[in-house]
């Protein structure tokens, strides 16, 4: 079975929660994170404004587990071999 979508390695800058009391407002400067996640890119994108990843494709039409990512929040992206 072949998926019709290409394989990816993506890095973004991830939201994050910084605290959930009530803090002083230093508490709130932070330094955020990058990830990476590996799936299959869905062409064309559903999502205005996002790119969106699955990690399980049937190759007919349906996916499973997916994240949408905002673009603005993209750092790099790979595209990795498929046998």
């Amino acid at each position: 079975m072949k998926s019709r979508h290409e394989i990816w390695l993506v890095e973004w800058f991830d939201a994050f929660d910084v605290c959930n009391d009530w803090v002083d407002l230093k508490c709130l400067d932070v330094a955020g994170t990058t990830v990476q996640s590996v799936g299959f890119l869905v062409k064309p994108n559903p999502i205005a404004g996002y790119l969106t990843l699955v990690t399980s494709d049937d190759g007919d039409g349906s996916v499973a587990n997916g994240i949408n990512i905002p673009l603005v929040n993209v750092i790099d992206m790979v595209r990795l071999k498929q046998k």
